[in-house]
């Protein structure tokens, strides 16, 4: 009679392995948008057809920083052409009232990131000249009706 081999002997070992078990998904809780983000968002949509109504369609802030000489170096190497944001005079958490919608330029992203590494009182000025220092200012008047 022909011993068994050592592989034949494992063949017919019964040694079952359990399987995982699947643990079953979670579900994600969402953080919900709240007042002022819901705010922003009606802002926004009564903004970008003010803007385009009265021609303000580019980078404010690359425009207006190019006159100015010690900001002049550091955003002349930007396109002030893609990428348009809106920029605050502030954080939008520290806006209050109207500010959310007189408070605001236009911006590119390369601008925009600029600004907001200033310190909070200088991005203001800035913004606030911007401003003054347009030929036209869009109308705020749809955002006053949609908010009463």
């Amino acid at each position: 009679m022909l011993a068994a081999s050592p592989y034949s002997v494992l063949k017919n070992m019964f040694n079952p392995q359990p399987k995982p078990v699947r643990k079953a998904k979670k579900t994600r809780h969402y953080i919900k948008p709240g007042v002022k983000t819901n705010d922003w968002e009606t802002a926004k949509k009564l903004l970008k057809p003010a803007f385009e109504e009265v021609g303000l369609t580019y980078c404010e802030v690359g425009a207006y920083l190019q006159d100015v000489p010690e900001y002049a170096p550091r955003v002349a190497k930007h396109s002030h052409k893609f990428f348009l944001t809106w920029a605050h005079g502030d954080k939008r958490n520290n806006l209050e009232g109207a500010e959310l919608i007189t408070l605001v330029v236009l911006s590119c992203v390369d601008c925009h990131n600029y600004i907001e590494r200033m310190q909070r009182v200088e991005m203001r000025v800035i913004v606030e000249a911007i401003i003054e220092a347009r030929t036209v200012q869009p109308s705020t008047k749809n955002y006053d009706e949609a908010n009463n």
